[in-house]
């Protein structure tokens, strides 16, 4: 699975959208379905390809720096924070402690005045940071569990750099209409002291990474969400900072997401299909209030991911190869391939991740989605399939294995009411019903038949991990390893599943 993401720049977006409004009679959506039919692009918008990147990035994190030269992303190859420059294409690493707290960041946002990156760390904790641009000794502002949050996301600084725009996520009671980040918080952090103070939460919206800008005179924040009933679209918002109150700009049945405020703070603008097709719009804006209807700034823009206004130009990511799943034939005794790569029938949204075969060779299985997931399970021959949903509180899973009979699924889960990493589901394929294990390091362990036991060295000896009591109980004696002054290696177990095979490590004096 791979996608590659194109970075494009729309540039005088400010300059080019004058404030010709349509303003009749007609709503929003009939006046954009217009301007598509009859309308073109402004004069002076000029779009040019600035770089193109892989899958070492996920475009939908990446921010750009004030002056439009850097960008700045999670670079997956090190887990590190990294800036690209867009003239000469060289990548900069900025963090340098994902080795040492096995962490990782994600995303990353440019102050105001371009000399400081506020991103998220996910490690033993999720915390929010601060860092130079240039790199060095980064401040923890926030640690989202002292808020009773699973996670935070950093979205934009004030303009004066005070504080620091994010959300905070909290698993907690599964909703049922879709999507998983049950509670949602959006914050101001100062960046002095790390106070905080609540600008809106709540668990029926949830607003997505790079989704959301202060107005440049910071009275203002913009923001794009998805909101409970229609997890699949975005509607776009203002919040006034010093009261709380939200003004709607593009609601209802359409998916709007903002990329950020002209310089004058006089428009926003936005990527919608409101219209029937993916387009860039200008919205006039007066005191946080739409004044007027959207213009057109550039048409089908198709597989957009991420937007930013910089320096009076607006920088956006385009997704070109989407991300698929792909099978082919192989004859393992000669190396040659018997079949071109089929990828598998999915569109280009939806996540498809953790492919693994079964045992006899009969069954392709994976996850679907990016909230509630879905364990999909294929048929080798042909394109029959299976959905089977995640149990009620239950979001994402981690690492799918079978059972050496090929009968059932065992995975890590994490959600709403079992916010744990580890916790473990065994899916049985003939009835479709979801366990719920005991808590445990399945994830890196064999599986029984049945899928309820786990092996595994524990202190000294082979054991067996009873996924259904909790209990563990010795395989191989302790002693025995002892006589040879060794204790046991992680276990395989063979196909048949009757079968340990394991190395004495750690051994001493032979």
């Amino acid at each position: 699975m791979r996608f590659t993401t194109l970075i494009a720049l729309l540039a005088a977006v400010a300059a080019c959208t004058d404030g010709s409004a349509q303003t009749g009679d007609g709503s929003a959506q009939t006046a954009m379905a217009r301007a598509l039919e009859t309308g073109t692009q402004p004069e002076g918008i000029v779009a040019r390809r600035l770089a193109a990147g892989d899958d070492v990035y996920a475009p939908w994190w990446a921010t750009f720096s004030p002056d439009g030269r850097y960008e700045t992303f999670t670079d997956w190859r090190s887990n590190e924070l990294a800036i690209r420059d867009l003239e000469t294409g060289e990548i900069r690493q900025v963090t340098n402690t994902a080795e040492a707290e096995r962490g990782y960041a994600r995303g990353g946002v440019f102050s105001s005045d371009g000399r400081r990156i506020a991103y998220g760390w996910n490690a033993e904790s999720v915390v929010l940071r601060t860092i130079p641009t240039e790199g060095g000794e980064a401040t923890t502002l926030l640690d989202a569990a002292t808020r009773g949050a699973d996670a935070v996301h950093p979205l934009d600084w004030s303009p004066d750099d005070g504080s620091v725009l994010a959300g905070l996520v909290t698993y907690e009671v599964a909703t049922g209409d879709g999507f998983g980040n049950a509670g949602y918080e959006l914050v101001l952090i100062s960046t002095s002291d790390g106070s905080v103070r609540a600008l809106k939460q709540g668990p029926d919206f949830r607003i997505l990474y790079g989704r959301a800008f202060f107005s440049p005179d910071g009275r203002y924040v913009a923001y794009s969400a998805f909101f409970g009933g229609s997890p699949q679209m975005g509607d776009v918002r203002t919040i006034e900072v010093t009261s709380g109150k939200e003004t709607d700009v593009l609601a209802g049945p359409s998916n709007d997401q903002v990329l950020g405020w002209s310089e004058d703070g006089t428009r926003l603008f936005v990527v919608s299909d409101r219209a029937g097709s993916h387009s860039i719009w200008a919205i006039p804006m007066q005191n946080g209030a739409r004044v007027g209807d959207p213009t057109l700034v550039r048409r089908d823009v198709h597989g957009f991911a991420s937007g930013h206004v910089a320096a009076g130009n607006l920088y956006y990511h385009v997704v070109t190869e989407t991300p698929k799943l792909y099978t082919m034939g192989l004859d393992l005794a000669s190396g040659r391939v018997l079949s071109e790569p089929v990828a598998e029938k999915r569109g280009w949204a939806t996540w498809i991740g953790h492919p693994v075969w079964s045992p006899d060779g009969q069954y392709l299985a994976y996850a679907q989605g990016t909230d509630r997931q879905a364990i999909v399970v294929r048929a080798a021959a042909g394109n029959h399939l299976r959905e089977f949903p995640l149990p009620s509180g239950f979001l994402t899973v981690s690492r799918l294995r079978w059972t050496p009979d090929s009968r059932r699924l065992v995975m890590g889960a994490r959600g709403t009411t079992h916010s744990g990493s580890s916790n473990v589901l065994t899916l049985t394929l003939a009835t479709g019903d979801y366990e719920l294990g005991y808590t445990n390091p399945a994830e890196s362990w064999p599986v029984s038949a049945d899928g309820r036991k786990v092996y595994r060295h524990w202190r000294g000896t082979m054991s067996v991990f009873d996924l259904t009591t909790g209990e563990i109980s010795p395989l191989y004696p302790a002693e025995a390893m002892a006589e040879v002054g060794c204790r046991p290696g992680p276990p395989a177990l063979s196909p048949s599943g009757d079968h340990l095979a394991f190395l004495g490590a750690w051994c001493v004096g032979v």
